[in-house]
């Protein structure tokens, strides 16, 4: 769940989106809605906390019915990381709070709004926002007392996971079926796989095949997309089992948002950034993997109920 990493990462030092996402709001229905939608061994999600979501995420509201689930989940693993980080009994420096409080109000009072209208707007006080606040402080602290540079070294080289950061960029071709219908999954990746199967038996070369059933543009080219880096110019649901790929190395089909896709790995240009040029992207993708281990486990174990 790609979408998350915004809460995990960066937006959780500096609460830029939190706070513009007070100043934008335009009505008081927050503070009107504590629906109950969730429980988390014992503890209640509402709407209102939902919409907080939303808000900091500006998300328009034609969107929100489709992404209701998907924001649900997110609050559902942030209330397993609260008891997680509670369990290990995280302590947060209060002066970190009131920094962090300090700046919130500050940059209201810059927009010539009043924080405590701002907040009673959105159903929150002053004690409710230091809670939004601590939870992100809490999860920095947490990972500054377990990731030691070792640790972060390791989890940059392991499995050639470097290849994503230091601007290595890997030639690939692809093949690409469209998906018609969502009910079509599963015959679409049986099909490729048996186009995958004549190019591995020898039958047939990979350009060839791209030619004849890739319904990418890039079909007469013989599926050549060129050099591409990790990020930035490809979406990670393509460029991710790329890279998890070596030089000459042919991938499993795999299902993206915008069809099913084979990948070859034809070439790779090295990259020439090190660690310490990286640190800050390498930082969050690791905060990332060990906030999914976390809430994976503890998922497994939680008392959940969906209130109907």
């Amino acid at each position: 769940m790609n979408g998350k990493m915004a809460f995990r990462s960066a937006r959780w030092i500096a609460m830029t989106f939190l706070i513009l996402g007070m100043l934008a709001w335009s009505s008081s229905v927050m503070a009107q809605n504590n629906k109950p939608l969730v429980q988390v061994n014992g503890t209640t999600i509402t709407e209102r906390d939902l919409q907080l979501q939303f808000l900091t995420r500006n998300i328009p509201a034609e969107q929100q019915l489709e992404l209701r689930e998907s924001f649900l989940n997110d609050l559902i693993e942030q209330r397993l990381i609260q008891e997680y980080l509670q369990e290990e009994k995280v302590q947060v420096n209060k002066v970190r709070v009131e920094e962090s409080l300090s700046r919130v109000y500050k940059i209201i009072r810059e927009a010539d709004r009043d924080p405590v209208e701002v907040l009673e707007r959105l159903g929150l006080n002053e004690q409710m926002l230091r809670d939004e606040l601590m939870l992100p402080l809490a999860w920095q602290v947490h990972l500054e007392e377990k990731v030691s540079s070792d640790k972060l070294r390791e989890f940059y080289v392991q499995q050639g996971r470097y290849r994503q950061f230091d601007g290595t960029k890997l030639h690939l071709r692809q093949i690409f079926l469209k998906l018609r219908t969502a009910d079509a999954v599963d015959e679409m990746v049986e099909r490729m796989n048996q186009i995958a199967q004549q190019i591995s038996d020898g039958k047939i070369d990979f350009g060839d095949a791209a030619r004849k059933y890739s319904e990418a543009p890039t079909a007469a080219q013989g599926g050549d997309l060129g050099f591409v880096p990790y990020e930035g110019v490809m979406p990670l649901s393509i460029t991710g089992p790329a890279f998890a790929l070596q030089k000459g190395e042919l991938s499993e089909p795999f299902v993206s948002p915008f069809g099913v896709h084979l990948i070859q790995v034809v070439d790779e240009k090295p990259g020439d950034l090190s660690l310490e040029d990286v640190r800050t992207e390498v930082w969050n993708a690791m905060s990332e993997s060990v906030w999914n281990d976390i809430v994976s486990h503890r998922r497994d174990e939680a008392d959940i109920e969906w209130i109907k």
